[in-house]
């Protein structure tokens, strides 16, 4: 994202995909960033969600603080720390933003994490989680679990069933569904 693109974004100020976090008072904890990054994360749609860190409620840019030794963030373990404290795992791609204003104040970049889609994998997991949880899945469950398309629903559970995980109930339409397969 350019500096350009990030600044539109912040004119247009809080939406259900861009959440503000402010440093300016006090440090955005650990939890309170993972639970805003699984906020975004649970809202529907498939497009992506975008927490900036160091934006005030009011579009003011106040800054990231530094999370790590040294004076600076480590993108890695941002990563590291979003992905281990979330079940299932959330992806997320950190991106550091340098500013004017942010290196005046505190000498740092601003930082921000944007939401990606889920990965192949966890959509596996969610899916066979869920299966395991409520017994069946349909297209559209998977589709709104995941936060992907009918078609790549589909392709999902298609892929599902011929890796022997899931097995197709009913023949077309609003009863077709997926069960646990049998061993």
């Amino acid at each position: 994202m350019t500096p350009e693109a990030l600044r539109r974004l912040i004119e247009s100020g809080e939406t259900l995909l861009v959440e503000f976090k402010g440093e300016e008072r006090a440090a955005l904890s650990d939890r309170e960033l993972v639970e805003t990054v699984v906020c975004l994360a649970n809202r529907a749609g498939s497009e992506n969600a975008w927490l900036l860190v160091g934006v005030e409620d009011d579009g003011r840019i106040t800054g990231a603080r530094p999370r790590h030794e040294g004076g600076h963030t480590d993108s890695r373990r941002l990563v590291a720390l979003i992905s281990h404290r979330t079940r299932p795992s959330l992806a997320v791609r950190p991106y550091l933003v340098p500013t004017a204003a942010t290196y005046r104040r505190l000498g740092q970049p601003a930082e921000y994490v944007r939401q990606r889609a889920f990965e192949p994998l966890q959509q596996k997991q969610m899916v066979l989680q869920y299966v395991e949880r409520h017994g069946r899945i349909t297209r559209r469950e998977v589709a709104g679990l995941c936060r992907i398309s009918g078609p790549q629903a589909y392709r999902l559970l298609d892929r599902l069933a011929k890796q022997g995980l899931l097995m197709r109930e009913g023949v077309r339409g609003r009863g077709v569904g997926y069960r646990k397969a049998t061993e």
